[in-house]
């Protein structure tokens, strides 16, 4: 039996122009297949201004505690971080917010503190045991609000980036953006660029922390 030997030509890129725009025609009047295609050109040929990314230098010990803290952040949760061990304790930030701690009742044996209080059996042991404490709070709503006006700078002129500007000039822009982004096809691309944002906020605290922890010595 003889092989067929196969020869693999590069087309012209006229021809190739001309196919591309054969192909486009056809989706003329499928509005869908034109938004998918769109958002596929836009993620795999251009790549779209990272506003949210910027060199923050810190040791690199600290750079999986980045990625972990930027999560629990965004779960709503406060960080406690000992810089001597690298070991962070979560507490959810309702909790923080009406938590009293109780200085007097240091003596108190942690062996009874009921199951549903071990966030306060934390904190104790943070202010216990800990020399030192670095707390990483989820940022105010004025730096969320500019996440997300970030966000929609990436974007490009369109229908979405139209009701998410919207949204942001309107009453209630947090849970109008949040509607309309999750909804859409930019969804995954928004959680992605706000991983980076939180990222970039944990690593401005921990570089300051850092900082003035080495300039007091």
């Amino acid at each position: 039996m003889v092989k067929q030997k196969i020869v693999k030509t590069t087309m012209n890129p006229n021809n190739l122009l001309d196919e591309i725009l054969l192909m486009l025609r056809s989706l003329k009047d499928n509005p869908e297949q034109l938004e998918k295609l769109h958002q596929y050109i836009l993620n795999e040929f251009y790549k779209k201004e990272d506003t949210a990314s910027e060199a923050i230098m810190i040791p690199e010990s600290y750079a999986p505690l980045v990625k972990d803290t930027a999560e629990s952040l965004s779960a709503g949760l406060v960080c406690y971080i000992n810089p001597a061990t690298l070991k962070k304790i979560d507490i959810p930030q309702s909790i923080v917010d009406t938590m009293i701690f109780d200085e007097e009742g240091e003596e108190e044996n942690e062996d009874s503190v009921e199951e549903e209080d071990f966030f306060y059996a934390d904190l104790k042991r943070i202010n216990r045991d800990w020399e030192k404490t670095i707390t990483i709070n989820p940022p105010e709503s004025g730096e969320s609000f500019s996440f997300m006006e970030q966000f929609v700078d990436t974007l490009p002129e369109g229908r979405i980036s139209k009701m998410l500007s919207e949204a942001l000039s309107g009453r209630k822009p947090f849970r109008h953006f949040n509607s309309i982004i999750h909804q859409s096809n930019e969804r995954q691309a928004w959680f992605a660029f706000r991983q980076k944002c939180l990222q970039n906020y944990v690593a401005g605290i921990l570089a300051d922390e850092l900082w003035n922890n080495e300039s007091g010595k």
